[in-house]
């Protein structure tokens, strides 16, 4: 039986503040679970682009969640009844690096919801600014769409995909498996079951197994084109387009598309596009 998503509307405008401290221990455990062992940064290190996304996670009691794992309600991040939420993509602008042991906060504020119809069915689309600060002010900015779909409609959305392109320049394989998702649900605090129980991901929202978390993804591509230009990171925009599944062996690509922006995308080793980004580099500057 479908279920017909309603617009959030009412959240437009809804902010949420969170505070938090640039602990050194989710960047060791990251870069153990990408297979990149380092030693533990010092105070007044600064942290690589995307990692970010492993701080202000919410707390919420196992009262608080869904079936599926996700927080009946967090603040800023509307539900949308009968609707599966999941990252659709994001813009983040790195302004400068956030540093181990400083105390940062977020500003988080609903700024858009748009509801489109298509042959995957009803989608919900919900935007949110995020404004991350230290001592010094300002030092990230960005913009998370998410996207709510009728579970119902996923079998159906599988199957419209759309090819990768064949034009890199660079490319790293690997393949995803369950220690490395769960890795990142327990470092991030995410307990949306699609990422770690397989069985689950299967039989209750119909994918072919579990999902690849989107900011994973993206932290990756931001990391090996930092890597292969010698450059850091300023700006990412990307857009997830279809899920990578654990033990489905991917790859991750790039080109320059200007003297200082690259294209990446995430895909299927049999040539599928999951994610794709647009990366832009600081001036000179080395990553």
């Amino acid at each position: 039986m479908k279920v017909e998503l309603k617009t959030p509307d009412a959240a437009i405008g809804e902010r949420a503040v969170r505070i938090d401290v640039i602990d050194a221990r989710p960047l060791v455990q990251l870069a153990a679970l990408m297979d990149a062992p380092m030693e533990p940064p010092r105070a007044g290190d600064a942290i690589l682009p995307g990692r970010h996304w492993l701080y202000f996670t919410a707390a919420v009691p196992r009262s608080g969640l869904k079936e599926d794992g996700i927080a009946k309600k967090t603040a800023a991040v509307p539900d949308v009844e009968g609707g599966r939420r999941m990252w659709a993509g994001g813009r983040t602008e790195f302004l400068r690096p956030l540093t181990v042991g400083s105390s940062v906060r977020r500003d988080t504020e609903v700024i858009a919801t748009s509801k489109k119809s298509g042959k995957s069915g009803d989608l919900v689309f919900v935007t949110v600014r995020n404004q991350i600060s230290d001592e010094k002010g300002v030092a990230i900015t960005e913009e998370q769409d998410f996207l709510y779909r009728d579970p119902a409609n996923i079998k159906g959305s599988l199957l419209i995909q759309r090819p990768a392109p064949q034009d890199a320049q660079w490319t790293a394989h690997f393949t995803p498996d369950l220690v490395m998702l769960f890795r990142y649900s327990a470092i991030t605090f995410n307990s949306h079951r699609m990422h770690f129980d397989r069985e689950y991901a299967r039989q209750m929202d119909g994918y072919t197994g579990a999902v690849v978390h989107g900011p994973l993804l993206a932290t990756m591509l931001m990391d090996q084109c930092a890597r292969e230009q010698g450059r850091a990171v300023r700006r990412l925009a990307y857009r997830g387009v279809s899920p990578l599944f654990d033990g489905s062996p991917a790859v991750l690509c790039g080109r320059m598309d200007g003297p200082h922006r690259a294209r990446a995308w995430a895909a299927t080793a049999d040539g599928r596009l999951a994610l794709e980004a647009e990366i832009d580099f600081v001036e000179g500057a080395s990553a």
